[in-house]
């Protein structure tokens, strides 16, 4: 993986949108820092971007392995109205779809190079069933 766009959605929650980072489970002390791609402000839905991941966190994945990556920022308030609830989820969003080229809002959200024989293949889509992964949702 070089590139990936998340899906954030905080309703009733404020973040620190200068906070938001990117690291491999298996070594959180290497991160690569994820900036705020697009956010109307009032709206709880933001595009979070991560360029270039690969060139700080191990973000390669063997053949027959898997890895776990992991997206951290701060909340600045949990519950920014106290009468409502909030609500925080995650998700990966336009990474099935062989049509969507390039990196943008409206376009995939992974790169990812495919690496053997000494040479390297880019591609924009994942090849998986579902047309969007959530991660679990926290309400408070």
């Amino acid at each position: 993986m070089t590139d990936i766009i998340f899906n954030l959605i905080a309703t009733n929650i404020l973040v620190d949108e200068n906070s938001f980072e990117v690291y491999n489970k298996a070594d959180s002390s290497v991160t690569s820092p994820c900036y705020v791609l697009d956010h109307t402000p009032g709206s709880p839905q933001y595009l979070l971007a991560c360029w270039d991941a690969a060139a700080a966190v191990n973000t390669e994945i063997d053949q027959g392995t898997d890895a776990t990556f992991v997206l951290r920022g701060d909340i600045l308030n949990a519950k920014v109205d106290p009468t409502k609830s909030s609500a925080l989820q995650v998700s990966l969003q336009n990474f099935n779809d062989t049509e969507l080229v390039g990196m943008a809002a409206n376009l995939s959200h992974i790169r990812w190079l495919d690496k053997d024989s000494g040479g390297s293949t880019e591609f924009w889509w994942i090849d998986y069933p579902e047309t969007t992964v959530n991660g679990t949702t926290y309400n408070s």
